[in-house]
This record gives C-alpha cells, sequence and structure tokens, in this order.
C-alpha cells in the first residue's frame, strides 16, 4: 500500500510542472549585444526571432581579432553568418555558427546570460537587449 502511495505521489508531482521542452513563455526576439570576448571575437551582436514554438533564427556580426581564420595580422575585420537554436523553460540553446554554442538563461526580459562551448574554451558571455 505504502508503495503504491509514493508512486502516486510521484506520478503526481511529475504531473504538476511544464513538460521541460515547452517553449518559454519569455521571448528573446530582438537585437542583443555583448562586450565579453568570445576568443578571438569581440563586439558580439544577435538578431534573433522567436517563432511561437520556441524556435530561434537569425544572424550574428561581430569583429574578429587579425592572425585569426582569414583576418590579416594587426588587423580587425567584420564576421557574420547565421544562427539557430530554442528557447525553453529550461533556457535558451543557440547554435551561432562559426563561433560556438551558447546555453543560458534569459534574466529580466532584457539580459541573456550563459556559456559560449568553442574548440578553444568555455566562455561566459552577458548579452543585453538594445532597445
Amino acid at each position: 500500500m505504502r508503495l503504491a502511495l509514493f508512486f502516486t505521489a510521484i506520478v503526481s508531482v511529475a504531473a504538476c510542472g511544464p513538460d521541460l521542452n515547452s517553449p518559454s513563455s519569455k521571448s528573446v526576439s530582438g537585437k542583443w549585444q555583448s562586450s565579453d570576448s568570445v576568443s578571438y571575437f569581440r563586439d558580439l551582436k544577435l538578431d534573433m526571432t522567436q517563432t511561437s514554438d520556441g524556435d530561434v533564427t537569425g544572424a550574428w556580426n561581430s569583429l574578429l581579432k587579425g592572425g585569426n581564420l582569414s583576418c590579416p595580422l594587426g588587423t580587425t575585420c567584420p564576421a557574420s553568418n547565421e544562427l539557430s537554436g530554442r528557447n525553453t523553460v529550461v533556457g535558451v540553446s543557440i547554435e551561432i555558427l562559426g563561433i560556438g554554442k551558447f546555453t543560458g538563461q534569459l534574466e529580466e526580459g532584457n539580459v541573456l546570460r550563459g556559456d559560449v562551448f568553442r574548440f578553444d574554451g568555455d566562455f561566459k558571455v552577458k548579452f543585453t537587449k538594445i532597445p
């Protein structure tokens, strides 16, 4: 009997919360910027659109430190590409094509904070929404 009550309690608690893959009620749509460096990328800007099902698409642009990729040594070059991901009740996960994978949380609706994981390290990043 106790075992049946235990499993009933577990099922009841599990049924109370939202599906963790459900889209977040807060959207990340808009323009975002960060003053943090991600490896040899700096002044990173994101322009994102979120659908009602939580899918995120968009583009990014940044400045690239010279001596990396196709940017000549001693210069700074513009860089840009696409991005895609999801915003769920658990958090935000975005593949920033050419830079790395961002995983983080939307805070207060105007701050996106997390980590960018790439082959040369894990970089802490804070994005602020541009009004």
